[in-house]
């Protein structure tokens, strides 16, 4: 089958990748620390998420496409465990409207994998209650969108 679409970066690679709710978009992650929104039915780059320099995984639309939660080691340290997931890797929201980033997790290891609810209010996460290299530990989080806190941790 011919490509319907194709999304080329000319000096970058693309680490990750979603669908938009609405099927028109597609947000992508470039060399590992670009999110990128592009339109599905061109190819075409729509925006780039300024701003949001660290290495991030996991991305995940909101229900209503409004914005984007990703996985991301923000801290000082990000280069040295580029890609340990031993270390504490936080929960990021990014409003595309005025892509203002917000911490959604500060837990003491890492929280990965999220998944939005359909209603958008929540998402839940793996995390581990640790840092090192022992990661035989994960719990579920559930995490309030709206500002009101987390719950499910278990420390």
């Amino acid at each position: 089958r011919d490509a319907l679409v194709t999304i080329t970066s000319p000096t970058e690679y693309i680490s990750d990748l979603s669908w938009s709710p609405d099927g028109t978009k597609i947000a992508t992650v470039l060399t590992e620390d670009t999110p990128v929104v592009w339109s599905a039915l061109t190819g075409d780059k729509l925006f780039s998420l300024i701003g949001h320099t660290a290495e991030i995984t996991a991305l995940q639309w909101s229900p209503d496409g409004s914005f984007i939660v990703v996985h991301a080691n923000r801290t000082n340290d990000r280069e040295s465990v580029r890609f340990s997931v031993n270390r504490n890797y936080d929960l990021w929201k990014i409003n595309l409207a005025d892509q203002q980033i917000t911490q959604l997790t500060t837990g003491p290891g890492p929280d990965f994998s999220p998944r939005i609810a359909p209603d958008g209010k929540r998402l839940v996460c793996l995390s581990s209650p640790r840092r090192g290299p022992h990661m035989d530990v994960f719990n579920l989080l559930v995490v309030d969108l709206d500002g009101q806190g987390s719950f499910g941790r278990e420390e």
